[in-house]
């Protein structure tokens, strides 16, 4: 017969075996290791400097000490000292230290971070399907570098497939960034998730980028690719309509071709003078009849009336004048005097005129300022307004808060006051700071009640929780209370009646004393002893009627050796001293009792 098990190596018993508790007891032991086997740790070489019973490892490799030679090997520490069990193949291990198990291979002790993972369906905080293998709901995810870069793949089968990232509304497509069925790179858009409209694509051979649905540029371009001045000439850059002059400069040299049947009579060339532009007909300059001037045309003479002028020559030392409403660009190159209207102009300011892409430098403002850019009201929470003293609680001097009907459904960062009519309010009155920290993800209110109250809570997951006391100096002592487990009062409460002290403490607990001097005349034998008559207590605190205080009785003379109850509750308790001998006079007798006030955890 053998001796022990093939799996566990326990000790089987022999028969007519001598003492056969010690190989149960054997076998109990190894059970007791093997059996829901949990270590420490894996990471000691050698054993602790102070061992306690029971305590378990696994031997590192190049174990030294008490441990040499038991690399792998679970070391157990018991009444004869250390103990070593050679696990087998299949055994499995629970970490504490890590928080995982452990299988051993029947070479290494192998932990599920150690060994490649493979799902067919993985779902984090939701459930993956057939298509959607990989599914997370959370707020957030997070891919991270492990030391340089990070590159996130998405690789189709062939040109024709789809390799995109899509933009969702309610599960409903609305924006598409990727390779759509080529391999050009698209930009695609959609109201309703059926009818999509591609907004960019670029190309993928030549780069070039394309616009198929038009561009709507709704301010002026501003950059290196538009003319700089009404000078510039580089080429390639795109006119703007203010620099209209850059291209005569650019075409002064150039040949006009002319009317295909009188090519004699068309202009040959646009030659470009020292202050002005001459157009020419075979080296003689054109005469104009009624010719429409606009900005930027030089005209040497004076500007006649039929074309809104006075006859007086525009020149340095000359007033130009102009009646009636005209709209007139004024250029020049030297300090001119301009004289407004007094009404209606910048002059005045007095009209409703509205300066569009300007740029301010240290304006002084010396009134109110109202619109629509500053904030309408106490809650007005518009993106990019500019705040008025006042609102949202700010800077307000000797003025009411104002008022939230509703503090659970409020969501606005600022000062604010409730009322004995608010929902969700902390008491009966008071003022509150609101604070969110992560979107409509985290709130968080402080409230500050008329009664010295100071209370918080916090709003996630889409639920308020309950109102918390901030205590303070003025809260610590005071009237201890609860309801349905939870503090509504002081941390701790004092106090004393002629039948002593107490202290109620918030965790429920509460201690009663009582020093008193009193006769107890212990002349009645009690055995070989002798017991006063009954000396009664009722606490100066209830204590909680489920669970009866513990109470204890001392006294100051000599003979006193203990004490005994005679009856006990929550709200007295009746006791004897019990002495040597007969105690005759007046004796000090100290009591106190410890128990619960209250049922609450």
């Amino acid at each position: 017969m053998t001796e022990a098990s093939p799996r566990l190596a326990l000790p089987y018993l022999q028969p007519a075996q001598a003492q056969k508790h010690v190989t149960v007891n054997e076998a109990l032991a190894r059970l007791d290791l093997i059996v829901q086997a949990a270590v420490t740790d894996r990471s000691l070489t050698a054993p602790p400097p102070a061992p306690v019973a029971g305590a378990r490892h696994i031997v590192a490799a190049g174990a030294t000490g008490d441990w040499a030679g038991q690399d792998g090997r679970i070391a157990h520490y018991g009444p004869g000292g250390w103990e070593f069990v050679l696990p087998q193949p299949g055994w499995l291990v629970q970490l504490l230290t890590e928080m995982q198990g452990a299988v051993f291979d029947g070479t290494l002790w192998r932990t599920p971070d150690s060994l490649p993972q493979s799902f067919l369906r993985l779902g984090i905080s939701t459930t993956a399907d057939v298509t959607n293998r990989l599914s997370v709901e959370a707020p957030a995810t997070l891919l991270s570098h492990a030391g340089a870069g990070h590159q996130v793949k998405i690789n189709k089968a062939g040109p024709g497939d789809t390799a995109s990232l899509l933009y969702q509304t309610g599960f409903s497509g609305r924006a598409e960034v990727g390779l759509a069925g080529d391999d050009d790179l698209v930009v695609k858009v959609s109201p309703d998730g059926s009818a999509w409209s591609t907004a960019l694509s670029a190309n993928r051979t030549t780069g070039k980028l394309a616009a198929p649905s038009g561009l709507d540029v709704s301010t002026g371009i501003t950059g290196t690719a538009v003319t700089q001045t009404v000078a510039d000439t580089t080429a390639g850059r795109l006119v703007k309509v203010r620099d209209s002059t850059s291209v005569l400069a650019q075409i002064a040299a150039l040949s006009v071709l002319g009317n295909a049947t009188n090519a004699t009579a068309n202009i040959a060339t646009i030659a470009a003078g020292s202050d002005h532009q001459v157009l020419r007909r075979s080296g003689t300059a054109v005469a104009f009849g009624a010719v429409a001037l606009n900005q930027a045309t030089t005209v040497t003479g004076a500007l006649g009336a039929a074309n809104g002028g006075t006859g007086v020559v525009n020149n340095a030392a000359a007033t130009l004048t102009r009646a009636g409403n005209h709209a007139l660009t004024l250029t020049t190159t030297a300090t001119t005097s301009v004289t407004l209207p007094t009404a209606g102009t910048l002059a005045t300011i007095a009209g409703a005129e509205t300066l569009t892409g300007k740029t301010l430098t240290a304006p002084v403002i010396n009134t109110s300022i109202t619109g629509t850019a500053i904030t309408q009201g106490a809650t007005d929470a518009t993106v990019g307004r500019l705040l008025k003293t006042g609102d949202f609680g700010l800077g307000l001097n000797n003025v009411n808060l104002t008022e939230i009907a509703d503090m659970d459904a409020h969501r606005i960062n600022g000062f604010f006051r409730w009322t004995p009519t608010t929902t969700g309010r902390p008491s009966d009155a008071g003022a509150f700071l609101h604070l969110t920290r992560i979107g409509n993800v985290e709130h968080h209110q402080i409230g500050f009640g008329l009664n010295d109250r100071v209370t918080r809570r916090r709003w996630t997951g889409g639920v308020w929780g309950a109102w918390q006391e901030i205590y303070h100096a003025g809260s610590v002592l005071g009237t201890v209370s609860q309801t349905a487990g939870v503090p509504t009062g002081a941390v701790m409460q004092h106090g004393s009646s002629a039948n002593g002290f107490f202290e109620r403490r918030v965790s429920g607990w509460a201690v009663c004393t009582r020093t008193d001097q009193t006769t107890p005349n212990a002349s009645t034998a009690y055995g070989s002893l002798f017991r006063s008559a009954d000396i009664a207590w009722t606490f100066p605190t209830a204590f909680f009627a489920g669970t009866l205080p513990a109470v204890s009785f001392s006294a100051d003379n000599a003979d006193v050796i203990g004490s005994r109850v005679i009856s006990l509750s929550a709200t007295s308790v009746t006791f004897q001293l019990v002495a040597n001998a007969s105690i005759a006079g007046t004796t000090t007798v100290r009591a106190s009792a410890v128990g619960r006030w209250s049922d609450m955890a």
